[in-house]
């Protein structure tokens, strides 16, 4: 079996890859396995020792001399103590175990030791230039009517410390540990009205001596604090504009910090700012040049409603001209029908039966149809539909209108002409 074979494969965990800062020591336990591939035990006596701790990149030992870590009841089980500030770290152990292993196998493992921060000394101040000390500073927490005007040429500046809440620790290395400074620090800008957020990053400050990799084009020295755990936001609130939308208004200001070492983020509420921003350059796009809900597609609020002008209606006239008006079509309608009765219109030429009774009554049913027609045209219909319906009605009423005529000459020239008696 795998236990039993010499130089079998060894595998070191660690149980826990991120340490709460401990005690006023600063000691932290670092507790690991390990046990071969099937997660048995290794046979025979193993030794696990932590021959170095360097942080991140490498650099610097933290032990003095290797720590042997003690064994659990298990024999799987090894931790040991020592003392390690909050930092990222890489931790190389030794593992030997002579009836196991044909050699000393050798483990690096990321190691992080995290501990609570708090931020202390918040600044904010408003200038006219680049440099913060040439403005007003507020010191703590703002107090009310503090603006900054993008149309003046207002620069806002904010500052303040990031400090570990760990107690300190004993290592060799302590004294030489660099301050902690985070590796994400935001200035958030929450406007009261609309509540967007809008975020800017905080960089750590430059102690004397650095070079500033990021210095400006225009080489201006902004920030003359001897670095550390400080880190600062600078920000001309007009070229900015864009990045709070172009909303001026009361904005409430918060400090967030965070890191990989940081037990829990920390946001500190500073107070509110007024900000007077550049107003947005309301462009005239040619029409069809973008899509026509390209503002309600790109709006984060809602759109103010359209207010649509319509045209004013045509004058009409009073309701007494109306009325003569319809009085006058309803008074042809009367002729009409008088005019027939005068010129001896009457049912007696009929015919009595057969399809030329058909064909009559279909050619007068054709006539009052059209007449209806133009009845409902007038109330209702549009010419286009009017002319549809008229159309195939016409021939229908040219069709029977034929025939029956037809039929009327065969009938009169069937009928006996009278003598005239002397």
């Amino acid at each position: 079996v795998m236990a039993g074979l010499k130089a079998a494969p060894a595998v070191l965990s660690l149980v826990q890859s991120s340490l709460a800062a401990g005690d006023a020591q600063g000691n932290v336990e670092i507790k690991a396995t390990v046990t071969n591939l099937l997660g048995d035990a290794l046979p025979g006596a193993v030794t696990v020792k932590l021959s170095s701790v360097s942080r991140g990149g490498g650099v610097g030992d933290q032990l003095a001399q290797k720590l042997e870590l003690q064994p659990g009841a298990d024999g799987t089980a090894f931790s040991v103590k020592t003392a390690l500030d909050p930092n990222s770290y890489v931790a190389e152990f030794e593992v030997s175990a002579p009836e196991a292993l044909s050699s000393t196998v050798k483990f690096r493992k990321r190691v992080a030791v995290t501990a609570p921060i708090t931020l202390q000394d918040p600044r904010l101040t408003v200038s006219h230039s680049r440099s913060p000390a040439e403005g007003t500073t507020y010191q703590g927490q703002l107090p009310s009517g503090v603006s900054a005007n993008g149309l003046e040429g207002h620069w806002v500046h904010l500052q303040f410390q990031v400090a570990s809440a760990a107690p300190a620790s004993s290592s060799p290395a302590a004294a030489q540990a660099p301050a902690l400074v985070p590796h994400q620090a935001f200035v958030r800008f929450h406007h009261v009205e609309s509540g967007v957020d809008t975020f800017f990053v905080a960089q750590p400050l430059r102690g004397a001596g650095e070079e500033d990799e990021d210095e400006d084009e225009e080489g201006l020295d902004l920030d003359q604090t001897v670095g550390g755990s400080l880190v600062a936001a600078h920000l001309n609130v007009a070229e900015e504009s864009e990045s709070f939308q172009h909303r001026s208004g009361e904005y409430e200001v918060f400090l967030l910090a965070g890191d990989g070492v940081v037990t829990e983020a920390q946001e500190v509420p500073l107070g509110s700012l007024h900000l007077t921003v550049i107003a947005e350059k309301v462009r005239e796009w040619p029409l069809y040049s973008r899509a026509l809900l390209h503002d309600s597609d790109v709006a984060l609020a809602p759109l103010p409603e359209i207010q649509h002008t319509f045209r004013q209606p045509d004058a009409r006239p009073a309701k007494v001209v109306s009325a003569l008006f319809t009085l006058g079509v309803g008074a042809l309608q009367l002729v009409l029908l008088g005019g027939l009765q005068r010129a001896g219109a009457n049912l007696t030429t009929l015919p009595s039966g057969g399809a030329s009774l058909i064909v009559a009554v279909g050619f007068q049913g054709c006539l009052g149809a059209i007449l209806a027609l133009f009845g409902v045209y007038w109330l209702r219909l549009t010419m286009a539909h009017c002319l549809t319906i008229l159309l195939p009605l016409a021939i229908v009423t040219m069709f029977f209108g034929h025939k029956a005529l037809k039929d009327q000459a065969s009938i009169r020239m069937l009928k006996p002409t009278k003598g005239k008696v002397e």
